[in-house]
């Protein structure tokens, strides 16, 4: 008779509530507006290394065996984003061309995330891999998209000025801990979809 394995969620949940605090302290801090632009790039790949390598060593088990659907849910909020980033570029507190790539495009991430969701509820991991490899495949390929854009603006084309509407709350928590949980996220999805390759 085989035993269950019982994994421990408790330490992930824990480290995650407490990222989230961070962000939100470090959001309503107004510290972003005060940063020299490079910051921004580090904060983003520094969060992404850090929680990613700790939640690796610390949860793998766990991240593992995770529903699919609480990864890929996260990238719903993508469109509500892409939105904003439309409103703002309309109020001209957004550069433009980073509103091209962002907006539209985390507006097509949020709605692939929710047919991925659908598909996986419907029909299971396993025979949702094809829509969930459509969602992650293009999904990333915008958040890079987004990334190449929106640091190439901050650091050789405008500045933060160019990127002025991101500086109030709650623009600080994308880079704190929007970005980065998307990147982690997608890696697992890609890591997951790989290990259970037919």
């Amino acid at each position: 008779m085989n035993t269950p394995i019982v994994v421990d969620r408790a330490p992930l949940a824990r480290a995650l509530g407490t990222w989230i605090a961070i962000a939100v302290v470090f959001a309503l801090s107004d510290l972003l507006r005060h940063l020299p632009p490079p910051a921004v790039p580090l904060i983003i790949f520094g969060t992404t290394l850090a929680v990613g390598r700790w939640a690796w060593r610390r949860g793998r088990e766990t991240l593992m065996t995770v529903d699919l659907r609480w990864p890929i849910a996260i990238h719903l909020l993508r469109a509500p984003v892409g939105a904003w980033f439309l409103v703002l570029g309309d109020a001209g507190t957004l550069d433009p061309r980073f509103v091209r790539v962002a907006g539209y495009g985390d507006i097509v991430a949020g709605a692939l995330a929710a047919v991925a969701v659908v598909a996986i509820t419907a029909v299971g991991e396993r025979r949702a891999r094809p829509t969930t490899w459509l969602f992650n495949v293009i999904a990333a390929l915008d958040i890079l998209a987004v990334l190449l854009t929106a640091q190439r603006i901050i650091l050789f084309d405008g500045g933060m000025n160019a990127m002025r509407g991101m500086l109030s709350p709650p623009g600080p928590l994308i880079p704190t801990l929007l970005v980065p949980l998307v990147l982690l996220t997608h890696l697992l999805v890609f890591k997951r979809l790989r290990s259970t390759a037919p």
